[in-house]
């Protein structure tokens, strides 16, 4: 695995029950596999499907970490990379996951960000 100095640990969001309020709580940082990339999540948005996922109205109930898109910097590599990603490259990402300090996905769930476009927009 290629990557910077990380921490053990991350916090993330994490649902509790459908239909209670979410908490923060610390977790192991995950190692990328096969194919997947670590990003250091820099913005997440509330999106609405975050809102139904919480209160159980959609989506799976069973993946407990909250956030379905955002955009980082990616910080560790797995093997195998099927699209190439160096590391401090910043990405728009998609989720689960993404109300967390990291968030671990398969190359084709992150896009490059381009120019001098803001990891915000």
């Amino acid at each position: 695995m290629n990557s910077t100095a990380l921490p053990e640990t991350y916090k993330a969001l994490v649902k509790v029950k459908p239909g209670e309020t979410p908490k923060i709580d610390t977790l192991p940082l995950p190692k990328p596999g096969n194919n997947q990339i670590l990003i250091k999540v820099a913005f997440a948005p509330i999106h609405p499907a975050d809102i139904y996922s919480m209160t159980g109205q959609h989506g799976n109930n069973a993946v407990p970490l909250v956030g379905n898109e955002g955009s980082g910097t990616v910080v560790a590599l797995g093997e195998n990379l099927k699209i190439p990603f160096p590391i401090g490259q910043r990405v728009h990402i998609r989720g689960p996951g993404t109300m967390g300090q990291y968030i671990l996905v398969e190359t084709n769930n992150a896009y490059p960000v381009q120019g001098d476009l803001f990891l915000e927009q």
